[in-house]
């Protein structure tokens, strides 16, 4: 008996990877030469194999229907798997292309607190979730107003808790006058260290704005203005009167040194 066999040709491609460093720009190459292209996918990591056509963003992508895809300014969210689109007598997938965006971590805080003296506060710290290589420590420091360098803050859970891996915030605990200062999160991985600063003021008495009222203003001018002659260079009026004032004392100060 004679038999008919059939042959089945399976297009399959097998995944790659690439890194490239933060803001940077990429290029990844459909690897089928076709006449034809569609979108590119994309599918995050941890996504669960779910791909998504890319939508054109001014500025983050080239074009997004041709053989050569040009990502802008990498950033961690870049980070996923990649596939082109092409067209063989029928639509076909691409290999995908893992794209991984490595660099120092991205760090997030709130730049100024003005709070009251006595309470407790977290000074917000956030670093990036998605930051490649893994994060692998967390740490604060803390720079007064008459200092020019950082110190760092130990965590002794009376004054300050947190400001770590797990708890990346920091809290101060019963805040006073000493509490003043720039707070810098420091956050580690094998890149570098990235870091945001955040400023905190304390007083007696805040304002509806928020702001210190009066001599409660830890940044308050204390420069005296006393005994300072002082007049507006756009007043014409105020100028003639006060160089009347001068020349009349230059006058008298003259007849005084004659006599």
């Amino acid at each position: 008996m004679w038999g008919i066999i059939f042959l089945l040709c399976l297009k399959f491609y097998i995944s790659s990877a690439v890194d490239y460093n933060l803001g940077t720009d990429a290029e990844l190459v459909c690897e089928y030469h076709s006449q034809y292209y569609n979108h590119w996918q994309k599918s995050p990591l941890g996504g669960g194999g779910k791909y998504a056509f890319l939508q054109s963003t001014a500025g983050k992508y080239g074009s997004i229907n041709e053989k050569i895809l040009t990502i802008y300014n990498l950033n961690f969210e870049d980070t996923g798997y990649y596939r082109c689109t092409f067209y063989d007598r029928d639509w076909y997938y691409g290999q995908a292309q893992l794209l991984t965006v490595t660099g120092v971590p991205d760090v997030y805080t709130t730049s100024n607190y003005h709070k009251l003296r006595g309470i407790t506060v977290s000074l917000w710290c956030d670093p990036n979730p998605r930051t490649s290589p893994p994060i692998y420590r967390v740490w604060w420091s803390k720079k007064t107003g008459g200092s020019t360098t950082f110190s760092t803050v130990d965590i002794d859970q009376n004054k300050f808790r947190g400001g770590d891996m797990q708890t990346p915030s920091l809290t101060i605990t019963y805040l006073e006058a000493a509490d003043n200062g720039i707070y810098r999160c420091h956050v580690t991985n094998a890149k570098g260290e990235g870091y945001s600063d955040s400023q905190l003021l304390t007083g007696d008495n805040i304002n509806s704005d928020g702001e210190f009222d009066g001599d409660d203003d830890p940044m308050a001018n204390t420069t005296s203005t006393e005994n300072q002659d002082t007049y507006d260079c756009n007043d014409d009026e105020s100028n003639e009167d006060y160089i009347g004032e001068m020349n009349q004392s230059f006058e008298e100060e003259s007849s005084q040194n004659l006599t």
